[in-house]
């Protein structure tokens, strides 16, 4: 695309970004707004050097498989990489591997703590690819996790925690890949340079092992956590009464038998499996049959409850509907439960070290020519396929000969797998199109930062609002992917590389939108974090907000401090140490106030 003639578009440069952004928004629907925002860029563009016409309009639209083709071309190592990655990761899933640790997990821990800690760990571990790790931490780490009375809630916002706050910072992942397309020649070493400017990712990270190990919660999470340990001392005085009254039937001891008792007896175990329906946990489920059951409103007829309850059932379906396939599609894999802790570290730990050993002699490091810096950044893609393809061949030497997996298997595996990134390729080329057309035909970035300049604004406070302004777009949208493919072309076009701003925008910009993902209800990993941990999806919504806020507060702070002193570790530190302040301060605060409406009530 860089053989284009690069026209100055002025103000019209921002419709195609604005306009995909603008449907996106509306829609919800990624892909298209996408195709629209491209096809709008190429029509300014033609009608802008060649006129207005049907033969422009026309040569606009011829423009469109050209420039997804020219992007295709430009990338296919990087599309190589995602798809041998999501074979990868399907090969590991149905190795067996994860359900191991599991075992040993339960096997070795003896607290709550460690429990939490152990979670938090695997979900570290499991960094290549963010939906492999909400499903996978949630299946293996429930039962453990109950063992110890820990809040399905709170399960699931360390499973949200450790996906993709941990997959946009891990260099070896799917979302390094399609960062480091999306900001184009170069891109995967500027991605890992802004790796420590992704605050909201690192201050997550540690926000979640610091609250773990305090062992303690505030907010809505602190009342969950109550819940659930009432619930599970409820369940075994109910265990214990049943048993209690059928050893008393033994004994021939007789009660008398009232129709009415039975007639309502009925009614309300009928009411109660509904709303369990609905929810996974007791706590949730007796919330809502009490609001369904409340006889006190004189506005709640049967009419109203009826509705009501049906009113909510089709918005859980909805939600869980969301979740579905990727479930299922886990779910149907063919897990042997032969697998050992090993089959899912080796893997894991071969493609980092044969990924970076790739990229070293493809830098032509081995010569003795070359440093070290400048041979990993010399092709990095190619080394993380030469990598993966590494991987590949140590799970097959690994997993066929100790009949882990059949080669019928292992080869339907490895298809599944590759399909899986085909979204996420649609979405790459899509979003590398609309970065083309705005920065190489339109002249958008050049535009953008011209105005701010002239207009007196101060480009220091920009990183604060991009990270906000992701943020939204990403809550709204639901997709971390969608809103960095949107952002980063306009981002890039107004912090050139030697922008002493260019890596804290980027690390912006991927905060903001990992936040907005983290947060937002009808995101993916949102909803595949509450099906894995069996946490009904709202609850997790109300439960998670107030962690995740607590730290986007925080980083917006840190923000502001790194645009001056340019030094990710100093806002880094600060950070951190705010957090470590303010987190016990609100758990005191929260036991306090829940001690006084107990003694109140």
């Amino acid at each position: 695309m860089e053989s284009l003639q690069l026209i100055n578009a002025g103000w019209l440069s921002l419709v195609p970004p604005l306009l995909a952004l603008a449907l996106a928004l509306g829609t919800k629907e990624v892909y298209s707004s996408l195709l629209v925002g491209v096809f709008s860029g190429t029509i300014i563009y033609e009608f802008m050097l060649n006129g207005v016409g049907w033969d422009q309009f026309v040569q606009a639209f011829t423009l469109l498989p050209q420039i997804m083709a020219d992007q295709i071309g430009n990338n296919a190592a990087l599309l190589l990489f995602l798809a041998l990655l999501g074979a990868l990761v399907m090969v590991i899933a149905s190795a067996g591997g994860s359900r191991a640790y599991g075992e040993w997990v339960a096997k070795h821990i003896k607290s709550r703590r460690t429990a939490l800690l152990l979670t938090s760990l695997l979900g570290i571990i499991i960094f290549v690819d963010d939906y492999f790790n909400c499903l996978t931490v949630g299946a293996v780490m429930r039962p453990v996790t109950d063992r110890f009375h820990i809040s399905h809630e709170k399960l699931a916002w360390v499973i949200d925690s450790t996906a993709a706050p941990v997959c946009i910072i891990a260099p070896v992942s799917s979302w390094a890949v399609a960062v480091g397309g999306y900001i184009g020649d170069g891109g995967f070493s500027t991605f890992v340079q802004s790796i420590p400017y992704n605050l909201y990712a690192l201050l997550t990270v540690f926000f979640v092992f610091y609250v773990c190990a305090l062992n303690r919660d505030y907010g809505p999470m602190y009342k969950a956590q109550v819940e659930y340990e009432k619930g599970r001392i409820l369940d075994q005085v109910e265990k214990n009464a049943a048993e209690s009254a059928a050893a008393a039937v033994g004994g021939h001891s007789r009660v008398a038998f009232d129709p009415r008792v039975e007639v309502a007896q009925h009614a309300v175990d009928a009411k109660m499996n509904a709303a369990k329906s609905m929810y996974a946990d007791r706590n949730a489920a007796e919330e809502e049959l009490a609001q369904s059951l409340d006889e006190s409103s004189p506005s709640a007829t049967e009419f109203d409850k009826s509705h009501r309850l049906k009113h909510m059932l089709k918005d859980e379906a909805d939600l869980q509907a969301a979740a579905n396939d990727t479930v299922d599609q886990y779910h149907s894999l063919e897990k042997t439960d032969k697998g050992t802790i090993w089959d899912l570290l080796i893997p894991i730990l071969v493609l980092i070290f044969a990924s970076i050993w790739g990229m070293l002699y493809v830098g032509d490091f081995f010569s003795g020519n070359v440093d070290f810096g400048t041979a990993v950044g010399t092709d990095s893609i190619t080394g993380l396929c030469i990598g993966a393809c590494v991987a590949m061949a140590v799970t097959v030497l690994m997993f066929l000969p100790r009949k882990l997996l059949t080669l019928k298997q292992y080869v339907e595996g490895v298809s599944d797998g590759a399909r899986s990134m085909v979204g996420a390729i649609m979405i790459l080329v899509l979003a590398w199109s609309l970065g083309g057309v705005c920065r190489y035909m339109l002249g958008t970035g050049v535009f953008v930062s011209t105005s701010l300049e002239s207009a007196g604004v101060a480009m220091v406070w920009l990183p604060l609002v991009i990270f906000l302004v992701a943020a939204f777009i990403s809550f709204a949208m639901g997709t971390s992917w969608g809103t960095i493919a949107l952002m980063l072309p306009m981002v890039l076009g107004i912090f050139a590389p030697d922008n002493s701003l260019y890596l804290v925008a980027i690390g912006a910009t991927l905060a903001g939108a990992v936040y907005g993902d983290h947060v937002s209800p009808i995101s993916d990993t949102t909803i595949l974090s509450s099906t894995g941990a069996s946490c009904n999806h709202l609850r997790h919504v109300s439960t998670q907000l107030p962690y995740a806020t607590t730290v986007m507060i925080v980083c917006a702070i840190c923000y502001v401090l790194l645009s001056f002193t340019d030094n990710p570790w100093i806002s880094l530190a600060v950070g951190a140490a705010i957090l470590a302040v303010i987190v016990p301060v609100l758990m005191r605060r929260t036991a306090k106030q829940n001690g006084a409406n107990e003694a109140a009530a």
